[in-house]
């Protein structure tokens, strides 16, 4: 733990368009404090730099004053809670017949139909 004083300011100064090595150094001997507020300051910098600004050739009748946040999906799960009891057409008591329905060729192409697997 180093004796000196943690001054913002002063850190300012170091935190500069460029970090060196060095400086980064200098931070870490003033403490635990000065660490964290100069990761705090890059990181607000670093997110003012990757949020989106219009050129300056846009005109201000094209910059929107309030955007939208985006849409949230309004699709649910199918089916009920868990929890709940299903429900489905019940079994019939007699089945009379059973009948196979086969396509004599492929609808698409006209070509014959083979077994799958």
């Amino acid at each position: 733990m180093s004796t000196e004083v943690f001054d913002p300011a002063a850190l300012a100064d170091i935190l500069g368009p460029t970090l060196t090595e060095e400086q980064a150094r200098a931070i870490f001997h003033l403490g635990e404090d000065a660490v964290v507020w100069a990761l705090v300051t890059l990181a607000r910098r670093l997110a003012a730099l990757q949020s989106p600004q219009p050129a300056p050739s846009t005109p201000s009748g094209m910059i929107p004053a309030y955007q939208k946040p985006p849409a949230r999906r309004g699709r649910k799960p199918p089916g009920r809670k868990l929890g709940h009891p299903g429900s489905r057409r019940p079994v019939p008591e007699r089945i009379d017949r059973r009948e196979v329905h086969r396509l004599p060729r492929c609808p698409h192409c006209g070509g014959r139909l083979r077994r799958c697997s």
